[in-house]
């Protein structure tokens, strides 16, 4: 990798992460060669965009996403270090420590090398039957999330989208599991603003300017999973914003409450581990 930025780092390939749209963004442990303190590497490559919409995903999208996110300074904003650096093949940008996303612990492993995402593990519980459990990569598979951590962490998020509305003048657009980070601490960050909107007032409508479908696939199969890329999650998406393309600042409030904690955080989170339930 011949990114100028990664060689002020040391960094471990072998204990990856994911998360942002797609969970095209890697993530990687590092520590800086001359201050010796932990970071975290967030690295896309060009190549692991589908060749349809690449470029306009690439510009409209990654590149937006690390720029809002290096201006921004709040305690529970993912904390930029070292500002993104691109090159031919690659984007990098350097962040605070990270465990990796929530949207990981919850089971989705794409974007991780080396594990077939939604691939499952068969055991035997304590009356010999048969249980089967989604399968994380070592390094990441006693990382536990309990009840607490997820109060905690939903607030988290309140606070830092009420500073987005109000200080900001941000919509998010895209609060989902992907874009929510795990500090070592077990703080909760929020990243992911490739699809943000500026709103001047809480009453304030905005073009989304996404287009949500439905896409023609009859001229290249699997045209539809491509493009789908290039918008956010629907389960993660206001109806305002898929059926108008329109945004108000209320509709991240309603992604955050209504669809990460209870579809997502309490139905799957145990005192133990969020997929051994």
């Amino acid at each position: 990798m011949g990114n100028a930025l990664l060689k002020h780092y040391d960094w471990d390939r072998s204990k990856a992460a994911s998360g942002g749209v797609g969970m095209l963004w890697q993530i990687f442990p590092g520590r800086d060669r001359k201050s010796k303190k932990q970071v975290s590497i967030f690295l896309i490559q060009k190549k692991s965009i589908p060749r349809v919409g690449r470029d306009e995903l690439w510009e409209k999208v990654i590149k937006k996403d690390a720029s809002i996110l290096t201006k921004l300074r709040h305690p529970h904003v993912l904390d930029v270090k070292r500002a993104p650096c691109e090159d031919r093949s690659a984007l990098v940008f350097v962040t605070e420590p990270v465990v990796c996303s929530l949207a990981n612990l919850l089971g989705d492993t794409r974007g991780i090398e080396g594990v077939v995402p939604g691939a499952a593990a068969e055991g035997k519980d304590g009356k010999g039957n048969g249980s089967t459990s989604l399968q994380l990569p070592a390094h990441l598979a006693n990382v536990q999330i309990t009840h607490l951590d997820v109060k905690n962490g939903l607030r988290q998020l309140v606070e830092c989208l009420e500073f987005l509305h109000t200080s900001g003048r941000l919509i998010h657009g895209h609060v989902s599991p992907c874009n929510i980070y795990l500090t070592p601490s077990g703080h909760w960050k929020l990243a992911g603003f490739g699809f943000s909107q500026k709103a001047e007032t809480q009453t304030t409508l905005v073009d989304c300017g996404i287009d949500f479908g439905p896409f023609d696939t009859q001229k290249k199969k699997g045209a539809t999973k491509d493009k789908l890329l290039m918008v956010p999650e629907f389960i993660f998406s206001a109806p305002e914003m898929v059926a108008r393309r329109s945004l108000r600042q209320h509709n991240d409030g309603m992604n955050l409450v209504s669809r990460c904690s209870r579809f997502s955080l309490y139905r799957d989170c145990t005192c133990i581990h969020p997929l051994h339930c």
